[in-house]
């Protein structure tokens, strides 16, 4: 089941095109049905709400396995996805949606100069509202230029992240839930300090990993060597290409 999700995944837009034609086709063959004898003509607006039905739920079977792939950090997946996204060429709301995810890709990988160039790219004031966003937006573009450690472009970041309004109640969940992690990062990274009684959310691999490498820099930050190498130790056997592994194998053979 895995492989085959694998395989939908990095063949989706051909898989996406090929179902567009063929009820694009239906929709021809639905206008000339005046030709067509009544039994027929009665049965096709069933057959094309079936196919736009497969169209629907193509998308969102297609949206899970992404999600899924990066939580899951299916590493050798997800750099055939990029290498495939890289190799398209999108327009409009499409193009602003894929430079943000190879944003978020290269960021995971510790290639921030390239996420930031790829996030500059978007145009996310046209980003719609939903899955991403001009709040997700600020959010990504905080936590590169944290691991850059531009310091000067984090303020007016955030102010950008702080005055974003919308009426959609997820939004504002969405907000609530950024600005937690906006904290840790503040505390944790810029002001060198210590959260008391830190305890994240942990429902993949991908959490697990994030938040074993952010409870170590905590440790670090309280002066507490030991606790911080159980927290290192605890990913260092994960690929080397998530950046947060690197630096948890690049402590440990220095202390």
């Amino acid at each position: 089941m895995r492989n085959i999700k694998s395989k939908i995944l990095l063949n989706r837009w051909k898989l996406e095109n090929g179902l567009k034609i063929v009820l694009f086709v239906q929709i021809i063959i639905n206008l000339c049905s005046f030709n067509y004898p009544k039994w027929l003509t009665l049965l096709l607006p069933f057959i094309t709400l079936i196919e736009l039905s497969l169209l629907l739920l193509f998308y969102f079977e297609i949206t899970k396995i992404e999600t899924a792939i990066l939580q899951n950090l299916d590493i050798e997946v997800l750099e055939e996805y990029i290498s495939k996204i890289e190799t398209c060429h999108f327009s409009g709301k499409s193009q602003n949606i894929y430079l943000f995810k190879l944003s978020n890709y290269y960021y995971i990988f510790g290639q921030f100069e390239k996420s930031i160039d790829l996030l500059k790219k978007v145009e996310f004031e046209k980003l719609p509202s939903g899955s991403y966003s001009a709040l997700d937006y600020y959010f990504q573009a905080y936590f590169i230029r944290i691991k850059m450690k531009s310091w000067d472009k984090l303020e007016n970041i955030k102010d950008h992240f702080l005055s974003y309004q919308s009426n959609k109640v997820s939004e504002y969940k969405k907000k609530q839930s950024y600005m937690t992690y906006i904290e840790i990062f503040d505390t944790l990274f810029i002001q060198n300090n210590v959260i008391s009684n830190f305890v994240l959310p942990e429902n993949n691999l991908y959490e697990y990993i994030r938040n074993r490498y952010l409870y170590a820099i905590n440790a670090l930050n309280r002066g507490d060597k030991m606790l911080a190498r159980e927290e290192f130790q605890k990913i260092v056997t994960y690929s080397d290409k998530l950046y947060m592994v690197r630096e948890a194998q690049e402590w440990l053979n220095n202390n």
